[in-house]
């Protein structure tokens, strides 16, 4: 069984990360799995299509790199 995945709509905050992540060269995969996340959220994100003006976040402020493993609900 695959881990869920929400089509919810990330907060600024977690924009900034993403867009931090990316920079940083994460997978847009890794990068929806850490936030259980659907990957087009991500992409939406990365496009400006959501959170167009959240700059990214500092490189001191991201998570460690991915990929991230995910529990599968059971």
């Amino acid at each position: 069984m695959t881990p869920t995945r929400t089509n919810r709509v990330p907060t600024e905050s977690e924009a900034a990360l993403i867009r931090g992540m990316i920079a940083r060269g994460d997978l847009q995969q890794d990068i929806a799995a850490y936030f259980g996340l659907n990957a087009g959220r991500v992409s939406e994100v990365n496009t400006g299509k959501r959170h167009p003006t959240v700059p990214a976040a500092d490189p001191a402020e991201l998570p460690p790199s991915g990929p991230y493993l995910v529990e599968a609900a059971e």
